[in-house]
């Protein structure tokens, strides 16, 4: 997708300097992919903490068909 955007200069050269990119284009797209993956990732850490995984003990049902056999 083609945009236009007006961003300071500063931020594009901090870009460029972080992302290791050889043009601003490539630069904003590592950016924008580095910020959804980060808020992807909290998201997912804080619908962790609202809701955790619970993992049942079944080593107690593995040991007994074990010891069946």
């Amino acid at each position: 997708m083609k945009v236009t955007v007006n961003i300071e200069d500063k931020l594009i050269i901090d870009v460029l300097k972080y992302s290791n990119a050889s043009t601003i284009s490539d630069g904003i797209r590592i950016a924008l992919k580095e910020y959804t993956t980060l808020k992807k990732l909290r998201e997912l850490g804080q619908d962790l903490k609202d809701n955790p995984l619970i993992f049942s003990d079944f080593s107690l049902d593995v040991r007994t068909i074990n010891r069946r056999s």
